[in-house]
């Protein structure tokens, strides 16, 4: 037992040093470079924080996170319900359980990925429809379509 312990250690002891040496060094560099302007400044900072649209950035991805929120959490509630109400067809718990699990097996990466290659300002359907079909760049703008499209 105390061997298979032993072995565990080492293995989280290599995890953990590889994620220092590729995430937490590089970002503490990044970090440290960022005060460094010809001495210790927050220089960097302060032309960000009173840039102009950075207020505007900043509500609109609180916004798009909320409401990412919202969404995420009601059709989990939903696809839950669905699955263990006692009166829904067994083959059809079976669907909702397999699309609720489905973007486990998934990268998280690939999502943004996906949606900025396709419909990004360069994506591959922007260019195969020779204009952009959406801005998803925005909250103004996603909520601007979608009304547009549904309403």
């Amino acid at each position: 037992m105390k061997r298979h312990n032993r072995e565990l250690h080492v293995i989280f002891g290599v995890i953990a040093l590889l994620f220092l040496i590729f995430l937490a060094v590089p970002v503490l560099k990044l970090f440290g470079k960022s005060f460094l302007d010809n001495g210790i400044t927050t220089g960097f900072y302060t032309s960000v924080l009173h840039s102009k649209g950075f207020g505007r950035t900043l509500g609109n991805s609180f916004r798009v996170s909320a409401a990412a929120a919202v969404l995420a959490t009601t059709i989990a509630f939903v696809i839950a319900y669905a699955i263990h109400y006692p009166r829904i067809a067994r083959p059809l718990k079976q669907a909702l359980q397999a699309i609720a699990t489905l973007p486990m097996y998934l990268p998280t990466i690939t999502y943004g990925f996906a949606i900025i290659y396709s419909f990004g300002k360069q994506g591959l359907l922007t260019r195969v429809f020779g204009r952009q079909l959406f801005n998803i760049y925005g909250f103004r703008e996603m909520y601007d379509y979608i009304k547009q499209q549904w309403v």
